[in-house]
């Protein structure tokens, strides 16, 4: 939501329509990254062999 609204933002002070799209893609992509860093990958723990 924070980049989407940013892209509004900047296209309604700059009378553009290109900055919203952007903004919630490139939120949307930031989200799924954060995700997967955090419950993707698995923990290694020390003396663990699979």
């Amino acid at each position: 939501m924070l980049y989407g609204g940013l892209g509004w933002l900047g296209d309604h002070l700059l009378g553009t329509v290109l900055f919203l799209p952007l903004g919630v893609v490139g939120g949307l992509a930031l989200s799924i990254f954060v995700i997967y860093k955090r419950f993707g990958t698995p923990e290694r723990t020390p003396g663990h062999t699979n």
